[in-house]
């Protein structure tokens, strides 16, 4: 579940279920929220910034060792942002 302000900014979100392992693809909820390095989704923007793993050219590190989790985590938002927008465009209709 994400969070977006009024121009597409991440303001926050929160993983609701996941089946990863313990101690690897299970830390999203706090990894991607952590000012370390460049972890965080927060105050990004998926329609104008590349929010992918940084291995894929992107501008968000990956979880050390899940990657693909990682990825999938990622393409989450992006799906939430289409949402957001979608939504945005039939209110303004």
């Amino acid at each position: 579940m994400y969070g977006f302000d009024a121009s597409g900014d991440v303001t926050g979100y929160e993983v609701l279920s996941h089946a990863e392992t313990p101690g690897l693809g299970a830390r999203m909820n706090e990894w991607f929220r952590s000012d370390e390095g460049n972890r965080s989704v927060i105050g990004h923007n998926p329609g104008s910034e590349n929010m992918t793993v940084v291995k894929d050219g992107g501008i968000i590190d990956a979880i050390t060792a899940a990657t693909i989790s990682s990825r999938a985590f990622l393409e989450s938002t992006h799906g939430a942002y289409d949402a957001f927008v979608a939504y945005k465009k039939y209110r303004n209709e």
